[in-house]
């Protein structure tokens, strides 16, 4: 293979990581719209946009964050109680706290426009990190300079907390934080790229790394289902269902005040830690296991993300069918139908032709949302 052909590889699997990037995005825009149509958001949009003397929200988010950089001079307790509010409602339904700020205070705001799109809408988003031990914390700044500017984080933790072993034990061992709803492909891929990006971070930071790697790794590899929660019930139940499907289950302190906790989108994520020297086939084999073993356990807690994880295109036209997890009033759908037909869809206290087709076709999309809400907890399941 000549030079040309192996840019050709790499910018055909970067352009294949994008594509999947983008297709996800689209997938979790589900919890947005829910999001943008609940009770919850619009409350607190319209008492913030009252509390800094706004009838209606800014036109960009330039406009927001020029007036945002005014006000952190003026009043810190208010910014404060404000970040508090919008970091509940991005736990309630996994969406990332900026589009939840951005959603509150600049117009007809949506993640996948502009440059709001360059910010990841999952507030788990993936994440890749070099594990080194606390006893070489002259090798963690070594790693640290070496690392910036790529997507790998440098992370010191316990050295009794590292594990696996494995024959490179002076090494640092990769993790990859995978959120619950992330495709197996793109899964798959993201931890391909920490692979390759921690590899050339060790070489150039002067540890020995083989190019190429032989042998089984198959012990070397650790999975695990991590826990934003402390609900002791919650982790009774899944404890044992954990070690029957061969996953560790890990909990972690999520720092958020007494009486605020995560739902299941939003607290759960898997991780899967490696060595370096772990080949590339079999860990994308340990990957698509652990993604399906999880997906069983959730959805045995009521968290159904379906068979296939595909983007829903009726979810985008929640902000006219008005699902959020409310009954509609007796004239709710007809209210509904008059908007989407610009006429009245009655007569004589009976719809006409096009308003029964309206409130038929209306009827059906909301039910599909409403399910799709239902089944990833967005809103109740009445």
């Amino acid at each position: 293979m000549d030079g040309r052909s192996g840019k050709g590889v790499m910018d055909s699997s970067h352009e294949r990581l994008v594509r999947l990037r983008d297709r996800y995005s689209e997938l979790v825009s589900d919890r947005f719209y829910a999001m943008a149509a609940s009770s919850k958001f619009n409350q607190a949009q319209k008492r913030w946009l009252h509390a800094i003397g706004r009838k209606r929200p800014f036109q960009s988010i330039d406009d927001w964050v020029e007036f945002e950089n005014l006000w952190k001079n003026e009043d810190q307790d208010l910014l404060g109680a404000l970040s508090s509010e919008v970091d509940k409602i991005s736990s309630l339904f996994a969406v990332a706290p900026w589009h939840v700020l951005w959603a509150m205070f600049v117009r007809d705001h949506l993640p996948g426009d502009g440059l709001s799109k360059m910010f990841p809408m999952d507030v788990k988003h993936p994440r890749a990190r070099l594990l080194v031990s606390d006893h070489d914390i002259g090798l963690a700044e070594k790693l640290h300079e070496t690392a910036a500017g790529s997507d790998v984080y440098i992370e010191v933790c316990p050295s009794d907390g590292l594990r696996p072993d494995h024959k490179w034990a002076g090494v640092p061992l990769v993790s990859v934080g995978i959120p619950i709803e992330l495709p197996p492909e793109l899964a798959r891929l993201e931890c391909s790229r920490a692979l390759r990006q921690a590899r050339d971070i060790l070489r150039s930071s002067g540890l020995p790394m083989p190019y190429r790697v032989r042998g089984e790794t198959q012990d070397s590899t650790a999975t695990s289902l991590v826990l934003r929660h402390t609900d002791p019930k919650l982790l009774a139940t899944l404890i044992p269902i954990c070690l029957d499907a061969g996953l560790t289950l890990r909990s972690e302190m999520d720092g958020k005040p007494h009486g605020q906790s995560d739902t299941l989108l939003s607290g759960l994520y898997m991780e899967v830690r490696f060595p370096p020297t772990v080949q590339s086939d079999h860990l994308s084999k340990v990957v698509k296991r652990m993604i399906k073993d999880s997906r069983l356990i959730i959805r045995g807690l009521g968290l159904d993300l379906g068979d296939r994880l595909r983007p829903s295109v009726l979810v985008k036209q929640n902000p006219s069918l008005g699902v959020d997890g409310r009954k509609l009033p007796k004239r709710g759908l007809g209210d509904l139908a008059e908007r989407l037909l610009d006429d009245f869809p009655a007569a004589s206290s009976e719809f006409t032709l096009a308003g029964r087709k309206a409130t038929t076709a209306l009827k059906s999309r909301r039910s599909k949302v409403k399910k799709r809400f239902a089944r990833k907890g967005l809103i109740p399941d009445s």
